[in-house]
């Protein structure tokens, strides 16, 4: 009987442990509380339109900074109040915001957006509370709902991302009806000699941490990847390939309509991304087909989908999961 109760106690007291750890941000904390900084971090490098923001608030002013894909946007200011201010740390103090050690977090999963949100007293540079969750396991712990519902109430978060979209949308439609209609496509005869197909992908201006680019060469025989930052190559990785493959590639880009085009007169915006095709005949290491879109710009043009389209979708293992590797070093 005794063994059962001792062993029934470390039980509970293994149960308890992550409570016992958690730390809530407490009710002194909250009123010295005089900014606040709420971040939702787009993990995709795919979806071009998918958003990546940053709240701002304290008694005077909101600041909404948005990404869409990690080409920055636009930022949203507006007035704010002592009272407005108050209610959001009321809110997030009712959620039971806290933290526990990141000692204590189980392992980050690859996929999934970042939240994180920190909390700075009155003239301090460094925050009190700083923490963050990724697909529902990381530092922040709450009792009950969503940290970003509070900072709804401030912001309306999904009208002015869908706005920004729209906006991105239009005015891509606008570049390509301006593009130039002298076009060069790809024979049938050059698709069936070609022998190599390369997708290069350079990533937006950000920060080393966030910045990610990437190659895809595909061969008869093989399928190659390498990961770089800013020019400094991370990882390369090579898969078995085989001719039957290789030719449904070859298909699936033929299928989406590739052609180029003159370069366009209007000038080229700074910070985008680039996306490069190029294609390889008989062996030789000049390409015969080489094209490239930057920022939406550029002699890269295309009738359906993507240029990395059928690439990403002839890799064995999903970009984002390749990628990620890198960021774990």
């Amino acid at each position: 009987m005794k063994k059962f109760l001792a062993t029934l106690c470390c039980l509970l007291m293994g149960f308890a442990l992550p409570a016992i750890a958690q730390k809530i941000v407490t009710k002194k904390q909250w009123k010295n509380t005089a900014r606040i900084v709420y971040s939702l971090t787009n993990r995709s490098v795919i979806d071009p339109y998918k958003a990546t923001y940053t709240i701002e608030a304290d008694k005077d002013s909101i600041v909404m900074n948005i990404y869409l894909g990690n080409e920055y946007v636009g930022k949203v200011s507006q007035s704010s109040s002592p009272e407005m201010f108050n209610n959001l740390k009321d809110q997030l103090a009712a959620q039971g915001l806290g933290a526990i050690p990141e000692s204590k977090v189980d392992i980050i999963p690859l996929g999934g957006d970042r939240e994180s949100i920190a909390c700075y007293a009155e003239r301090a540079e460094e925050p009190f509370y700083d923490a963050f969750t990724t697909g529902g396991v990381g530092t922040m712990t709450l009792k009950t709902g969503d940290p970003q519902t509070a900072f709804e109430t401030l912001l309306p978060i999904a009208a002015i991302i869908q706005g920004y979209q729209e906006y991105k949308r239009e005015k891509e439609e606008q570049q390509q009806q301006l593009r130039p209609t002298l076009r060069h496509s790809v024979s049938d005869e050059q698709w069936e000699a070609t022998t190599r197909a390369v997708y290069d992908f350079t990533d937006s201006s950000t920060p080393p941490q966030h910045h990610r680019s990437y190659s895809i060469d595909i061969r008869e025989d093989s399928i190659r990847v390498s990961i770089t930052c800013y020019g400094k190559e991370l990882l390369r990785t090579a898969y078995p390939f085989s001719k039957e493959q290789f030719q449904q590639v070859k298909q699936q880009i033929a299928a989406q309509g590739i052609s180029k085009g003159q370069p366009a007169d209007e000038p080229l915006p700074t910070g985008g991304k680039t996306h490069a095709l190029a294609l390889y005949s008989d062996g030789s290491e000049a390409p015969y087909f080489s094209a490239s879109s930057y920022a939406g710009i550029g002699t890269l043009y295309i009738k359906k989908g993507r240029a990395a389209d059928a690439f990403l979708q002839a890799l064995p293992e999903d970009i984002k999961t390749i990628i990620d590797r890198t960021r774990q070093n």
